[in-house]
């Protein structure tokens, strides 16, 4: 069995393994142990209740080994966690499509949640004193413009395949899987530019999956991550992923001009007071 008919059982495997860990390191943890401070002397007047014990929760620290085989426990769950997700990130979009998650979920919300923070301080500083929180505008207005980005790379991307403004490779198939039908890939080699490079795992929407030793026409995309079209069904399905994603991107850069301008007319009116 090849390592892509046997990556689904890893990564149930994996993700059990996770759970189980998680559940083992919980488990064996040392529990706090509820301490009694007893109960507080009534008020002199004799007016009030006296007030009933308290329970303090105290550290359990006479078994420091079970802390640390749960410490251990639960930093394998987490390292396991993130190996299994990345080793199926990379089976299903490869490096490049790894990068691209890592931007739009981590980077991209990092600079605009810094950038926020800049601002905000900036704004606070100028009116020497409280200001309304800029929040708002930022995230969902930085939640629409990815979405939008993402949708109009999609379509100069899709387009060059049916306009033929991208480059139009010769693809010379070494290697190719049939799996289900939303898994099928080749893999082989093309030139561009006077050198030869190599293409890994290329997803084939365009019929029957080509035997090694078939040369196949392809398209490469204009812009970055310069993705293989391999059919009209491929850059269709793109268009529609396009058009999915505008809704969203729309929706949020209308409710974040909406929200900008509600906080400027809330400001214009407390000065004219």
């Amino acid at each position: 069995m090849t390592f892509e008919e046997t990556l689904p059982a890893i990564v149930v495997l994996g993700y059990a393994l996770v759970v189980g860990l998680g559940l083992l390191g919980s488990r064996i943890r040392p529990r706090t142990v509820p301490v009694e401070t007893g109960d507080q002397p009534a008020a002199e007047t004799g007016d009030e209740p006296e007030t009933p014990a308290t329970i303090a929760p105290a550290p359990d620290d006479r078994d420091p080994g079970r802390r640390r085989l749960a410490a251990t426990c639960t930093t394998l769950a987490w390292v396991l966690g993130v190996a299994v997700t990345i080793t199926w990130l990379y089976a299903a979009v490869g490096i490049e499509g790894i990068i691209t998650i890592v931007l739009v979920l981590v980077v991209i919300p990092f600079v605009v949640t810094f950038g926020g923070m800049l601002i905000g301080a900036a704004r606070k500083r100028r009116s020497g004193g409280p200001v309304d929180p800029i929040w708002p505008q930022l995230l969902l207005g930085g939640g629409g413009l990815v979405f939008l980005v993402i949708a109009v790379n999609l379509v100069v991307n899709s387009a060059a395949y049916f306009f033929d403004y991208g480059e139009r490779v010769a693809l010379r198939i070494t290697s190719s899987f049939s799996g289900n039908s939303s898994r099928n890939t080749v893999s082989g080699t093309y030139e561009l530019g006077g050198s030869e490079h190599y293409a890994d795992q290329i997803w084939w929407l365009g019929g029957a999956v080509p035997e090694p030793g078939t040369v196949v026409d392809l398209a490469i995309g204009p812009w970055w991550p310069y993705p293989f079209l391999t059919s009209t069904l491929d850059a269709a399905l793109w268009m529609v992923i396009a058009a999915v994603l505008t809704v969203p991107g729309a929706l949020l850069a209308v409710a974040a001009f909406r929200a900008r301008s509600d906080s400027s007319r809330e400001t214009t009116a407390s000065a004219n007071t």
